[in-house]
């Protein structure tokens, strides 16, 4: 069976090569589903996954996974759909495999140095938070004082930053490599939410990347928030920055003793997490994705709450 959309790319050829078996019908395909497990079912033995060939797009009888084919090529390749649609279209050099393998992420673990991570000055007009502070912004967010002096949080009342919790990133190292000055009241129209420093990417450090040392099992969320409501439990928190997670990320992990990893991302980005966690099992790492509930995410949740515990630990 041949893909009209790809008349190129030989399906039942790239099932072989890539150890699945299938039923091949005279429009149809049917494997056992990638997303069933990860959807939270068993795992598919039963072929419940159909692709069409005409329409070039897939669904699971199982768990109701379903898109365009491309989406299947990544979950199988476990790399990004930009680049499972070019093994579609024939350049599979490019794939995320060869890059990983030849370019980008090399087996052995990086040193700081190779990493590029470089200290940083916070900004000139930062405050740091001592006992004894009072935050609407903090207490509106259900983060005690204690942690935010502990974690060398602060605010800045004057310049570019006035108005601001400023959040420090440590490298493995105990070193400022990044922060984030996020705004604790209203927006301004034109205004950014969050600013970062100039020429230094939010893809290239975990916030609490200092808190991993001997941890086996970390809790992977998008925002610093998240991460401190999660670390409010006992549980090892890094948070990405946004929704997806970075070449020199991945590398950082290399350099742990990390074997599992908990992607609980908000949930409109699920889809992401999914990703995610399918990237992360091509370098060894057991995965578990949480699908969070509507409308909360980890920071949404109370400090030190058992309902997130119950949530993230799988209770």
């Amino acid at each position: 069976m041949m893909l009209s959309n790809y008349p190129n790319f030989d399906f039942p050829m790239f099932l072989n090569n890539n150890g699945l078996s299938y039923k091949n019908y005279e429009k149809e395909i049917s494997i056992n589903c990638p997303f069933c497990s990860v959807y939270g079912k068993t795992p598919d033995t039963e072929k419940k996954l159909w692709i069409n060939s005409e329409k070039s797009l897939f669904l699971c009888y199982r768990c109701d996974a379903k898109g365009p084919v491309q989406r299947l090529i990544s979950a199988i390749k476990r790399i990004p759909q930009d680049e499972a649609l070019k093994i579609l279209q024939g350049d599979e050099t490019r794939s995320w495999n060869f890059l990983r393998s030849n370019l980008i992420i090399p087996r052995y673990a990086p040193d700081l140095e190779e990493l590029n991570l470089k200290e940083i000055d916070l900004p000139y007009d930062y405050v740091p938070f001592k006992q004894g502070d009072q935050s609407d912004y903090l207490s509106s967010r259900n983060i005690p004082m204690d942690y935010a002096v502990a974690n060398s949080w602060g605010y800045s009342e004057t310049g570019y930053t006035k108005g601001r919790l400023i959040v420090p990133f440590f490298d493995d190292e105990g070193k400022i490599c990044f922060y984030q000055c996020r705004k604790m009241g209203e927006l301004a129209e034109g205004e950014k939410k969050t600013l970062n420093p100039k020429g230094v990417s939010s893809k290239k450090i975990f916030y609490n990347l200092n808190k991993i040392e001997d941890n086996k099992i970390v809790y992977l969320v998008e925002g610093f928030v998240d991460a401190a409501k999660v670390e409010s439990l006992g549980l090892c928190a890094l948070a990405t920055n946004g929704k997806t997670i970075g070449v020199e990320q991945i590398r950082l992990l290399k350099r742990t003793k990390v074997e599992k990893i908990v992607v609980a991302f908000d949930l409109d980005a699920y889809e992401n997490s999914v990703k995610v966690g399918r990237d992360l099992e091509s370098f060894d790492y057991e995965v578990r994705v949480v699908q969070m509930p509507d409308s909360r995410d980890a920071g949404d949740y109370p400090w030190e709450s058992e309902e997130l515990r119950n949530l993230l630990c799988g209770s």
